[in-house]
């Protein structure tokens, strides 16, 4: 029988016939390597790369391999700066644009008013979680309630999410901020990969792109977990429930941020996001994004948009240009007004407030060491939906300072000594945030495992 497909066919599902026998390397011709790279091009997705990140080759790598690559270069050393590289569309390396559209189109199948909807329900009658009971029924389990390392490693060896491994919940913990944060890598921004080329952006100097140990492999890797579970959504839901529900010690207890790293996939991922903070009223969610269009389209699919997010969210519009206001966007000024818990960010905007306290200058940004965290200042205003516009003034990298000019500073001190006489009061008249709150009401369940 003649094969359809050749072996020496760029379609051929096996190339193991292109390596050397003895070395174990692509075989010594520039033909049989440009085959290999071809393939390697055109057949990655979502399970593919989950493949690629999790190889011996790969873990053997250099420590910024994964972000490098996520850029297109092989060698991060070898193809370009590091500068270089952070302005690099990922759209331009199939590899990871293949697993991004498997991503995308499995997060779908997320429901956008929410899996309640849908008649399934995180917690069960018993206060089993959704989680323990797809580890049940997946690995015959006829315990109690198994343990947290139980459970971390059937998230993990199943590839349900990412589970950092330097906090028993598994979310990710930052020096900075209050409490844990759900991240996913930056190069999976779709409006924040096109704004990173556009000088004044406000993704122009990425934070995360510019602080070395984040593009170490270690934390990249746990972002690109978390990016690729997400095309089986409704597994991801019940890992990222639990974990929250296990992220209940420390200060900050109480404060949950979405995309420390990263932004929201589409409108169903936000969809997803406002279950979690439905499911746990007593904690405070901060979800910034950039994806104002995937919020119009998530707000528009509620008749009535009042019941589109939980009063325990402040969902924060972030601005795309640095020292443009919320004013200066019709659509942001729009989104403001469909829901009380839309709010706002801007970066080096805060000398154009049209009144002094209209502006709540972050006292973190821009500063070092302990300064540089919310604890420091006893402030927790981007969680707190009422704080309308929060601005982050020399927040980011060295391209987003210092680029205000002798008046516009002068303004922003003023604004900057206002927001502190306002954070004292609120010091005065509520505490130091991270205090405990009573446990929210367990939903019912439904009998069976749900799918979607």
């Amino acid at each position: 029988m003649v094969r359809a497909v050749p072996e020496n066919s760029l379609w051929h599902h096996d190339n193991h016939h292109l390596y050397c026998s003895r070395c174990r390397t692509p075989l010594h011709d520039p033909v049989s390597q440009h085959v290999i790279e071809e393939a390697r091009l055109m057949f990655k997705s979502a399970d593919e790369l989950w493949d690629f990140i999790e190889s011996e080759q790969n873990l053997q790598n250099n420590p910024l391999q994964l972000w490098a690559g996520a850029r297109g270069a092989e060698d991060y050393r070898g193809k370009g700066k590091v500068t270089e590289l952070r302005r690099k569309p990922v759209q331009e390396d199939s590899i990871y644009s293949a697993a991004l559209d498997d991503v995308r189109s499995g997060l779908t199948k997320y429901p956008l008013t929410g899996i309640a909807s849908k008649g399934i329900s995180f917690v069960g009658p018993g206060g089993q979680t959704l989680l323990e009971r797809y580890h049940a029924a997946e690995t015959g389990y006829t315990g109690n309630r198994p343990s947290v390392d139980a459970l971390r490693n059937y998230v993990t060896s199943n590839r349900i999410k990412g589970w950092n491994t330097t906090s028993d919940h598994g979310l990710t913990l930052t020096s900075k901020m209050y409490g844990g944060s759900e991240d996913t890598p930056t190069w999976a921004c779709p409006v924040g990969n096109i704004l990173k080329n556009v000088e004044g952006s406000t993704c122009e100097g990425c934070y995360v792109d510019s602080i070395q140990h984040m593009r170490y492999d270690t934390g990249e890797r746990h972002r690109t977990r978390n990016l690729l579970g997400l095309q089986n959504p409704l597994k991801y839901a019940a890992a990222l429930h639990h974990q929250i529900g296990l992220h209940d010690a420390g200060e900050g207890k109480h404060h949950i941020r979405m995309n420390a790293a990263g932004d929201i996939q589409n409108e169903h991922h936000l969809a997803m996001l406002m279950d979690m903070a439905r499911a746990y009223p007593h904690k405070k969610f901060w979800i910034p994004t950039r994806e104002w269009k995937a919020v119009k389209r998530y707000m528009d699919a509620y008749a009535d948009p009042s019941q589109a997010i939980p009063p325990n969210v402040s969902l924060r519009l972030s601005q795309m240009m640095r020292k443009a206001t919320p004013r200066d966007n019709k659509l942001m000024r729009d989104l403001g007004e469909m829901h009380p818990n839309i709010s706002y960010s801007t970066v080096n905007a805060s000398h154009k407030g049209s009144h002094p306290d209209e502006v709540w200058a972050c006292p973190a940004a821009g500063q070092k060491l302990d300064e540089g965290t919310c604890a420091h200042h006893h402030c927790d205003a981007c969680w707190d939906p009422n704080i309308k516009w929060v601005d982050y003034s020399g927040h980011g990298s060295a391209v987003m300072h210092n680029e205000l000019s002798p008046e516009e500073r002068m303004m922003a001190a003023n604004t900057m000594l206002r927001t502190n006489i306002r954070r004292t009061q609120r010091i005065q008249e509520r505490g130091t945030p991270g205090g405990r709150m009573p446990l929210p009401m367990m939903p019912e369940s439904v009998d069976d495992l749900p799918s979607l």
